[in-house]
C-alpha cells in the first residue's frame, strides 16, 4: 500500500494509523523524582564524630584545606557568645596599642609629639592585622604576606628601635589568628631583625633588593630548624613549604611604591628624598652656581663642616 502511495505522489498523514499506546503519570513521575532527589546529599563529605581531619604532617590539598575551613567555619558560627572572653581578646589588643603608645611618649617624645607619625605608626600596625584578619577569614595562606614590610616602613622614616618594636607588636597581635603562634613570632620577628639590619643606613634603593633576599634566607633557616627541632622534619624536606615565603619576600619589593605613597599623603621625607635633595644639578641649585659661584662654594664648605659636626656627635648628616 505505502509503494503505491508513493507510486500516485498521494501525500498521506501517517498519524492516521498511530494510536497511544502511553500516557504520562504525573504523580507516580513526582514521586519518581522526588526519590532521586532525597539519594542527593547536600554535603560533598561527612565526617563524624571522633574522626581525625588532617593527620601531623600530612600534605594539605584543596579538598582537605575545605574541610579544614568548613570545620572552623562551624565552630565560629555555633560558638557561644562568652563576655569573658570577648572583654579577654579587647583587653589583649588594647593593652598590646598602649604598650607602643607609652614607648613613643617615655622613648620618643618628639614623634609622641607629631599626631600624623603616631597616625601613621598605628596605621601600619592595624593594617597588618586587618588583612592577616582577611586571609584567616577566608582560609587563605598568612605566610605569603610581606610581614617584613613593616620594619622597613617604618625605618625608612623613623629610627630603628621605633621600626622593631613596631614590628613587635604588630607580630604579637597578628599572633592572634595563627594555630601555632610561638613558630609564627619565632619566624616573623627573627626576620624582622634581620631586615633591619639590612636598611640599618638607606641609602641606595638598592637595599630593599637585598632586604628581600635576606629575609628569604631567615625565612628558610628559621622555619628548616623550627620544624626539625620542634615539629615535623618531613615538612622542612618540602619544597612547597617554602613557596608562600617566597611570595612574602618578593612582595617586600612593594617598598618602594609604598614608600613613595608615604611620602606623599603623610608628607614625611625620606633618606631617598634627601640624597635626591643633594643633586647639585637641581635647577634651584645651578642657578645659584651661576649666579653667584662665591656664596654657592662658600654654601657647600660650610655644608661639609655642619655634616662632620653631626656625624661626630651621631646626628642625622644626611638630614
Amino acid at each position: 500500500l505505502e509503494k503505491n502511495l508513493r507510486n500516485s505522489n498521494i501525500k498521506v498523514n501517517y498519524l492516521d494509523y498511530l494510536a497511544i499506546t502511553h500516557f504520562v503519570n504525573q504523580q507516580r513521575s513526582t514521586m519518581y523524582l522526588n526519590s532521586k532527589l532525597e539519594q542527593v546529599s547536600l554535603y560533598r563529605s561527612v565526617i563524624r564524630a571522633g574522626e581525625t581531619l588532617v593527620k601531623r604532617g600530612e600534605e594539605l590539598n584543596s579538598a582537605k584545606r575545605q574541610q579544614i575551613n568548613a570545620y572552623f567555619s562551624f565552630q565560629n558560627k555555633n560558638a557561644v557568645f562568652s563576655i569573658p572572653r570577648f572583654l579577654a581578646k579587647w583587653g589583649l589588643a588594647f593593652i598590646l596599642l598602649m604598650v607602643l603608645l607609652v614607648y613613643l611618649a617615655f622613648f620618643r617624645k618628639l614623634v609622641f609629639g607629631q599626631n600624623q607619625q603616631v597616625a601613621f605608626l598605628f596605621l601600619v600596625l592595624m593594617s597588618s592585622v586587618f588583612i592577616v584578619f582577611i586571609f584567616n577569614r577566608y582560609g587563605l595562606v598568612v605566610l605569603a604576606l610581606p610581614f617584613a614590610l613593616v620594619p622597613i616602613l617604618v625605618r625608612v622614616f623613623f629610627d630603628g628601635r621605633t621600626a622593631l618594636f613596631t614590628h613587635l607588636m604588630t607580630i604579637l597581635f597578628c599572633s592572634f589568628f595563627m594555630p601555632d603562634k610561638i613558630e609564627f613570632i619565632l619566624l616573623q620577628l627573627i626576620t624582622g631583625i634581620g631586615t633591619l639590619f639590612a636598611v640599618a643606613e638607606m641609602r641606595k634603593r638598592q637595599q630593599i633588593l637585598s632586604a628581600a633576599a635576606l629575609v628569604f634566607l631567615f625565612y628558610v633557616l628559621i622555619f628548616a630548624c623550627y620544624q626539625v627541632g620542634f615539629g615535623t622534619a618531613k615538612v622542612a624536606l618540602k619544597l612547597g613549604s617554602y613557596l608562600p615565603m617566597a611570595i612574602s619576600s618578593m612582595m617586600v619589593l612593594l617598598a618602594y611604591p609604598l614608600i613613595y605613597l608615604t611620602e606623599k599623603f603623610f608628607g614625611f621625607i625620606s633618606d631617598f628624598k634627601l640624597l635626591e635633595l643633594c643633586d647639585l644639578n637641581q635647577p634651584l641649585l645651578r642657578q645659584l652656581s651661576q649666579d653667584v659661584p662665591g656664596t654657592f662654594q662658600h654654601s657647600l664648605q660650610v655644608a661639609n663642616l655642619a655634616e662632620e659636626a653631626i656625624y661626630y656627635i651621631g646626628g642625622n648628616a644626611l638630614l
